[in-house]
């Protein structure tokens, strides 16, 4: 038998793998602005419902008034919305860079063992090394727009907590 040639998608002469075994062709897509868009509306206004839902928490589980504290208020809930943030884009991006592989990869594995209802349909592939090439082909994007939405918000209450501060609002 002949070896299978790099030309023909790993088939052998006269011989075609079905179609769960074809190797797929990476295509390297653009994005587009729109994207880019959606990516920067979505996180600005998940930062907005966290910090709108921090003003509440100020004002109803701490009692404080809001005549009297609007900037300690908001300044406290621009840095927390902020920092949580940072700290779920950082969570993102760890896991991205793959540090959760063996975790997903056991989990899938076993929910493949477990409820084996067609063997020839599992997701899964048979050894981790396989499973990490195929994350490794794939292009992560890591949401950089977030990163910067999170440290403006961040920043803002930083500032807000300054000013506050030394009027001593």
């Amino acid at each position: 038998m002949s070896k299978p040639s790099k030309e023909n998608n790993g088939e052998r002469e006269g011989v075609s793998l079905p179609k769960k075994q074809e190797k797929k062709q990476g295509i390297e897509e653009k994005r587009s602005r729109a994207s880019y868009l959606v990516e920067s509306l979505v996180s600005f206004f998940l930062l907005a419902a966290f910090s709108v839902a921090m003003v509440f928490v100020d004002l109803y589980s701490r009692n404080l008034d809001w005549g009297s504290r609007k900037g300690t208020i908001f300044a406290d809930s621009f840095f927390a919305s902020g920092i949580l943030g940072l700290m779920l884009w950082l969570l993102f991006w760890v896991s991205r860079k793959g540090a959760f592989d063996i975790l997903v990869y056991g989990v899938g594995r076993f929910i493949d063992v477990v409820f084996r209802l067609h063997p020839e349909n599992q997701k899964m592939p048979k050894t981790y090394g396989e499973y990490v090439e195929r994350r490794r082909a794939k292009k992560h994007d890591t949401w950089w727009i977030a990163l910067g939405e999170c440290l403006f918000f961040a920043l803002v209450g930083l500032i807000l907590s300054l000013i506050y501060l030394n009027e001593g609002l």
